[in-house]
């Protein structure tokens, strides 16, 4: 069996980059580069698995490669498994990997935040703007809410 080239699964690492927006990103723009990233994920998860089972395997004279019995038996018995039957370590290493997806999904949620706070302070700026730089919204809205009787005087 040969190991070579392969540093196992605690030392793959994945730090995706946050998408970089300033708020004038559209959300199909940012769909785009989730899809990519989460397509990137998914890359280095299946690449991740194919060195390991390389490297547990012996290369055969012509190119192809013989997989040990016993891990034959290991992976047969784990792709006829649902995840609650697999053992605490084959769930953490099915964790680790699902971390990587969050990971991404993390930054995506927070480019989102960042897109929906910049969409309403540019409102407020423009509201402001054409108001004077007077704070006439507010007013309006509050007098809007007392003549529904949605206020709670103090």
């Amino acid at each position: 069996m040969s190991n070579a080239g392969y540093d196992g699964w605690q030392n793959d690492y994945f730090d995706p980059e946050p998408p970089e927006d300033d708020g004038s990103m559209t959300s199909d723009e940012l769909s785009a580069i989730l899809r990519e990233q989460l397509a990137d994920v998914q890359h280095g998860i299946w690449s991740h698995w194919m060195r390991y089972l390389f490297s547990m395997c012996q290369r055969n004279e012509d190119g192809s490669f013989t997989i040990p019995v016993d891990k034959v038996k290991r992976w047969e018995r784990q792709t006829g498994a649902l995840y609650g039957e697999l053992t605490e370590q084959e769930r953490e290493s099915d964790r680790h990997q699902a971390d990587k997806v969050l990971a991404v999904l993390a930054h995506a949620q927070a480019a989102e935040v960042r897109t929906d706070e910049a969409v309403r302070h540019m409102l407020e700026d423009k509201k402001r703007m054409m108001l004077g730089g007077h704070d006439v919204v507010e007013s309006m809205r509050y007098n809007m809410l007392l003549d529904k009787g949605n206020t709670k005087e103090e």
